[in-house]
C-alpha cells in the first residue's frame, strides 16, 4: 500500500467516527440542568450512616471548633473529599417469633427475595393438618 491508500483510508475512517460522534451527541443530548436529571440525591438528604461520611469544600470557612492532635480542625481534617462511602457491616436478620418461623419458607432471612410463608404444615404435636392465617397471629 502506499501512502496515499493510507492517508484515504483514515480520512474515511476519521469522517465515520465523526459522524457516529455526532449521532451519539444527537440521540444522545448532554443533560446541562438538574431537573433534567431523571432522578437526583442531594447531599444534604443523605441517610446518617456510619459508612457515610461528608467532607467540607475546601472554599467553605468553617469557624474551628477545637484542632485534633494534627492542628487540624475536626471538621478540616479530612477535608480533602466531598463524600466518602464505605461498603457497610452487613448483619444477619432478626429471628422471626417462635409462633411465626415454622409456617416461614425456606430462605426466608434472604433479603433479596420476598418472604413467603406456607399455606398449611402437618404439626406434628396435635398429628393434624394447620393452615396458616395472618390475621389470627397475635401483635407482639
Amino acid at each position: 500500500m502506499d501512502s496515499e491508500t493510507i492517508r484515504i483510508g483514515r480520512d474515511r475512517l476519521l469522517r465515520v467516527f465523526r459522524y457516529l460522534e455526532a449521532l451519539n451527541e444527537h440521540r444522545n443530548p448532554v443533560k446541562r440542568q438538574i431537573g433534567e436529571q431523571l432522578w437526583t440525591l442531594w447531599l444534604k438528604e443523605l441517610p446518617d450512616h456510619p459508612s457515610i461520611r461528608r467532607g467540607t469544600s475546601p472554599a467553605t470557612d468553617l469557624p474551628a471548633p477545637v484542632a485534633g492532635d494534627d492542628g487540624l480542625p475536626a471538621e478540616r481534617r479530612d477535608s480533602d473529599f466531598i463524600l466518602k462511602i464505605a461498603r457497610p457491616r452487613l448483619t444477619n436478620s432478626p429471628t422471626p417469633p417462635a409462633l411465626i418461623e415454622p409456617w416461614l419458607e425456606a430462605g426466608w432471612e434472604n433479603p433479596f427475595k420476598e418472604v413467603s410463608t406456607l399455606e398449611s404444615r402437618n404439626d406434628a404435636s396435635t398429628v393434624a393438618l394447620c393452615v396458616f392465617d395472618s390475621e389470627a397471629i397475635p401483635n407482639g
